[in-house]
């Protein structure tokens, strides 16, 4: 389900590439009866693929406090939630304050509180909190519990390290045989020293002999991590919004970033980079010339432990033109998700931008709000 708004600029931009973190924008968009549904099935299949070669053996053990202990594998640790996948009762989220301990042969990699970055085995420490780290040459660290903002399980080979999410909502009114798609998928590939995150959001409004609407953006980001939650990071972009008169958008854009905070529940960072923009609009003739501009993002994630976990998602982009005078465009977006049954989450979307000088006859903001289903691995 979807309601969308066009009200007078640009498509949504992912805040991380958002930026929270996809392509095939124009097969998506061109011909909503066919190519759309390609699109979709296509991301759908994918997903459940990177979740199947991401198996291995169930052998790992959680402790918690409470004394009770769960079999299975530990997938990651995000956002105070621990994801242990087991076979006899599914996935399971444990609030990571609840766990004693964890015992695991398979490599792991962690990421403290103060940014600092390790990887390695787990084994109980001597008391309830406490974690022994064994890294690849045999030597151990202790951890309190506490200390740890992210684990990330290092996979044996590249596909399993890859984790990836897809929701998708839809509506139809018979009155004016009217149908609305919305699509939202991220493919995250981790490693100790870096990230790929690449995101595909969209939407298609059809009416038969009726005027069509859609929007797209795809976002591919490239985070290197340095020293003391410090970190580069690089991003290719393409959005497209018939709203907006907007054909394509391409960007390209590169600088640096800090997580300001990085705990097991919260996560914010801020980044300042500069962005190469080409724009083509279908209300112009031309094809469009490349510019500069200033790109400012800040990015907070929440997660909310009561009984379902919730996760809150907020972004913000900053884009001051240093080619146009006075001009500026706004990106930004919010999700709210909550968990429902095994991989199974619903979730709420909004994403919005404005730009303070489009084209003659062109709207200058649009913002679109969607409810969807989805699955994650």
């Amino acid at each position: 389900m979807s309601l969308r708004n066009a009200a007078s600029g640009s498509g949504p931009t992912s805040a991380e590439g958002l930026r929270p973190y996809p392509k095939a924008t124009n097969l998506l968009l061109v011909r909503p009866r066919s190519r759309s549904a390609v699109v979709v099935l296509a991301t759908v299949l994918a997903v459940l693929w990177m979740s199947a070669v991401d198996a291995r053996d169930k052998i790992d053990v959680v402790t918690l406090l409470n004394g009770d202990q769960i079999t299975g594998e530990l997938k990651d640790l995000n956002l105070g939630v621990l994801t242990v996948s087991t076979d006899h009762v599914g996935t399971v989220s444990i609030e990571w304050v609840a766990v004693a301990s964890i015992e695991s042969t398979q490599f792991f990699d962690v990421i403290l509180s103060d940014g600092k970055q390790m990887s390695g085995t787990f084994e109980p420490g001597a008391a309830d909190g406490m974690l022994e780290l064994t890294d690849g040459d045999g030597d151990a660290t202790t951890l309190e519990v506490g200390r740890v903002a992210r684990v990330t399980q290092l996979g044996r080979t590249q596909w399993k390290r890859w984790r990836g999410n897809v929701s998708v909502g839809a509506s139809f009114t018979s009155s004016n045989s009217q149908r609305d798609v919305t699509l939202d998928a991220e493919a995250t590939y981790r490693d100790p020293r870096f990230r790929l995150r690449n995101t595909l959001t969209g939407s298609i409004s059809d009416v038969d002999e009726g005027t069509r609407n859609s929007w797209g953006t795809f976002a591919s980001n490239y985070q290197l991590y340095v020293k003391k939650r410090w970190f580069w990071y690089a991003l290719l972009q393409f959005d497209r919004n018939e709203g907006l008169d907007l054909d394509l958008r391409t960007t390209t854009s590169g600088g640096g970033g800090r997580y300001l905070v990085s705990t097991a529940r919260s996560q914010l960072y801020t980044s300042l980079g500069l962005a190469a923009v080409k724009e083509v609009y279908s209300t112009t003739d031309d094809d469009g010339e490349w510019s500069t501009e200033l790109d400012l993002t800040g990015d907070y994630q929440l997660y909310i432990f009561e009984g379902r976990d919730t996760t809150v998602g907020l972004s913000l982009s900053i884009l001051p033109s240093l080619s146009v005078s006075n001009r500026y465009r706004i990106a930004y977006s919010a999700a709210l998700q909550r968990k429902l049954v095994s991989n199974f989450t619903v979730s709420l979307n909004l994403n919005g931008s404005y730009d303070s000088k489009p084209p003659q006859g062109s709207l200058a903001s649009d913002t679109s709000l969607s409810l969807n289903l989805g699955w994650s691995n």
